[in-house]
């Protein structure tokens, strides 16, 4: 694994994973990247960008408010925001009638938020299924085809909480891990969805990779078969969106062909005490100052 700075050059040209931890320059690394494929890439054009994704709309905030005025041919969100906006929204009517959604009645993705009276009309009250327990439903890939479960729970409980979620849907309304799940079925399912976003973009980074789920990795997967250079950067010690169904391992275990791998060991943000607490903490990234800090004495 080689080690790189946040003012490193790598090939733009080939899949990558950086691992780095706090204060190593993650964000100004992937910002200094981009710039780079936007100077030197020439598969970029009116038409094609590169797609940045992090995890919040505050990382989408400051990579946007870093890359100043180089975002012609980039485009900054998150996850759900650029599935939904690039897949689900304009080719939900492919599987409409599947889920019993008016595609013409969704305006945007919702967090979900538990329905008692939805929850009433289901038989998941006589499966011993708590209210409670709605908080825990995730999607899961089988197949070719996308399941819904509960976190915890061993048995299968998708038919009965496919008709709690059509409840929702029949209304136009759909939550965001209805889009992650939705995304990965069209794209796997439909070959021309996966050329038109190849198209669109040849370059698809991610930053906090750490706070990924496997139904995401698997929409990275699809897409970075063919033409489009995959990056993903995270540090697995930062991961903390477990109970949205994040999986540190997902990061882990991220290996596409001919993937270079890199790792930052620099902190610029904290003093040498500090440093040595992380170093004694973790073993994976053993860090050092890239700046010599005074202690100051109280």
């Amino acid at each position: 694994m080689q080690l790189i700075h946040s003012n490193s050059k790598i090939d733009i040209e080939k899949h990558f994973k950086v691992t780095a931890g706090p204060g190593a320059g993650k964000t100004k690394f992937l910002i200094n990247h981009i710039k780079n494929v936007l100077h030197n890439s020439n598969r970029l054009g009116r038409n094609r960008k590169v797609a940045c994704i992090t995890y919040t709309n505050v990382g989408v905030e400051t990579i946007v408010k870093r890359l100043g005025d180089e975002t012609d041919h980039v485009e900054v969100s998150t996850i759900h925001s650029f599935l939904f906006t690039h897949i689900v929204k304009p080719y939900l009517f492919l599987i409409g009638d599947k889920y019993g959604i008016d595609p013409l009645k969704v305006d945007a993705p919702y967090e979900h938020i538990v329905s008692t009276g939805f929850f009433k009309q289901t038989d998941l009250g006589r499966k011993y299924v708590e209210e409670e327990d709605l908080k825990k439903i995730f999607w899961f890939i089988e197949g070719s085809y996308c399941k819904l479960h509960i976190k915890g729970r061993k048995s299968d409980y998708h038919n009965s909480l496919l008709k709690y979620k059509k409840l929702f849907w029949e209304r136009g309304i759909i939550h965001f891990d209805d889009v992650l799940a939705f995304s990965w079925e069209l794209l796997n399912n439909t070959q021309e969805i996966l050329r038109i976003i190849r198209a669109k973009f040849p370059y698809f980074y991610i930053d906090e990779f750490q706070d990924t789920n496997p139904i995401q990795t698997e929409i990275i997967k699809l897409i970075a078969m063919k033409e489009v250079i995959v990056g993903v950067i995270g540090d697995k010690a930062q991961s903390i969106y477990e109970f949205q169904g994040a999986d540190v391992k997902q990061f882990d275990n991220f290996l596409l062909p001919g993937m270079a791998s890199y790792k930052m060991v620099d902190n610029h943000r904290s003093t040498q005490e500090i440093i040595n607490l992380l170093n004694f903490i973790r073993k994976d990234i053993i860090q050092k100052a890239r700046k010599k800090r005074p202690v100051i004495f109280r």
